[in-house]
């Protein structure tokens, strides 16, 4: 189809749109007609305006995401409209309920192809490429935990990961090179729910033959090392939320009674990181991918295949000039969990986020600065020290500074000690002796 009807499709489905919102049983065939001549006056300079985006880029990619619209079944129309939160009337056929579709989609699609969004990307990757335009790591570890659940989980419900999946995708060749997956043995509710086996497909005989956690993690470490990432290479966790390693990894590692990994410590949520370089909010990961031109591919909810797309929207934002920076950290001690509670009821009090500024400030070296992997063996065999020293973004618990030395009027204490007060207990370290400067005189007034 071309362009100029996939348009009038769009002003069409808008039209009936608002002719049927306000439709009901009580209405006359009349006053049915005498609102649609008014919605149509309504809306009759917005569709100009809509229709006045004629740039190839917008078109092409408009038509694309249209056709694969038009392709969808009911039940597929019926999951976008609740991932949009859009509420349509029941009982509904698929032609009524895609015209609430169409529009919404449209309009996300025009946001991210219009002038502000691209002037927007040109100054945040000016200013995120740093020195000689070289990306903050070398390489990504994408990951997505599935974990147990229930259909209503209670307050205090304790996850435990079921499916550890990790896709690597290499910054600077910009492709997927290797993946890992692993499913784990839960030991606090070793038998699934009937729901949670529905939703990620994992079934009990899978999790039953599964080895422990820490078994999982173990060999996750020796997958990093075998490409050489925290030692020859700077890498970074990517996830979808700060769920992922703010609820279910540190949930777990508690449960295990072992450390919380120290390269799980500040990860890229890859939410912030669409929102800042579209300025389109996340929505489900599938209504992600259809925005940006992309379809879905395996099974959601399932770990490894949910890493996979994860990784082609990070792709996506890597060829258009995204450079990804850390921008969420866990919190580990609890006065600072404390100190961070939760905006809203989905956010968490063990994770936090952070800003570009407070990323580049924590870096050890310039952006660009590629001297710093040249190492001694020493430094080389201990990746954790090393990742602490000399990593672009060292964890929090290092990141800690000393109180600051309140400054000392040596003149001043000279004046107390000659009105005979006895300093010595307060400034241990200063050593004046018995000495008193000259110049040093007691004031009749008493005051100094």
């Amino acid at each position: 189809m071309d362009t100029k009807n996939r348009f009038a499709i769009f002003d069409e489905v808008e039209e009936s749109d608002g002719a049927n919102d306000h439709d009901s049983e009580s209405d006359t065939p009349d006053e049915k007609n005498v609102r649609k001549v008014e919605k149509k006056k309504k809306i009759k300079g917005s569709q100009n305006k809509k229709n006045t985006n004629k740039n190839p880029e917008f078109i092409q990619h408009w038509n694309k995401v249209a056709e694969y619209l038009e392709s969808l079944k009911v039940h597929e129309v019926r999951k976008r409209l609740f991932w949009l939160q859009l509420k349509p009337k029941k009982k509904q056929g698929r032609e009524l309920l895609i015209q609430y579709l169409i529009p919404k989609y449209h309009k996300l699609c025009e946001k991210i192809f219009s002038e502000d969004s691209k002037m927007a990307r040109q100054f945040r990757n000016n200013n995120f490429r740093g020195m000689r335009n070289q990306y903050h790591f070398d390489y990504l570890v994408v990951v997505d935990f599935e974990a147990t659940c229930e259909k209503e989980n209670p307050e205090d419900f304790q996850h435990e990961i079921i499916q550890f999946p990790a896709v690597l995708i290499d910054v600077h060749r910009q492709k997927i090179i290797d993946e890992f997956n692993s499913y784990c043995k839960p030991k606090l509710r070793p038998t699934l729910s009937r729901f949670c086996t529905e939703l990620t497909g994992i079934t009990q005989e899978t999790v039953t033959q599964a080895p422990d956690f820490t078994v999982v993690l173990e060999e996750f470490k020796r997958w990093l090392d075998s490409h050489g990432l925290g030692t020859k290479y700077t890498f970074s966790l990517v996830a979808d939320g700060f769920c992922d390693m703010g609820k279910f990894l540190y949930t777990q590692c508690k449960l295990s009674g072992i450390e919380y990994p120290y390269f799980a410590l500040q990860w890229v949520d890859i939410r912030i990181l669409f929102f800042h370089f579209y300025g389109v909010r996340w929505y489900k990961l599938a209504v992600t991918m259809e925005l940006i031109g992309e379809r879905f591919t395996g099974t959601l909810h399932n770990g490894l295949d949910d890493s996979k797309n994860i990784g082609t929207v990070l792709l996506k934002m890597l060829h258009g000039g995204a450079n990804p920076i850390q921008n969420e950290k866990i919190l580990l001690d609890l006065t600072d969990q404390e100190n961070n509670p939760p905006s809203h009821k989905y956010d968490l009090k063990t994770v936090k986020h952070i800003n570009p500024r407070e990323f580049f400030a924590s870096q050890s070296q310039p952006v660009g600065f590629v001297s710093n992997r040249s190492r001694t063996p020493e430094q080389a065999s201990n990746k954790e020290n090393w990742f602490r020293s000399v990593s672009r973004s060292p964890p929090d618990t290092y990141m800690k500074t000393p109180p600051p030395v309140p400054k000392i009027n040596k003149l001043k204490i000279a004046m107390r000690r000659a009105w005979g007060e006895n300093v010595d207990d307060d400034y241990p370290s200063l050593n004046l002796g018995n000495v008193v400067p000259n110049s040093v005189k007691p004031h009749t007034s008493g005051k100094l």
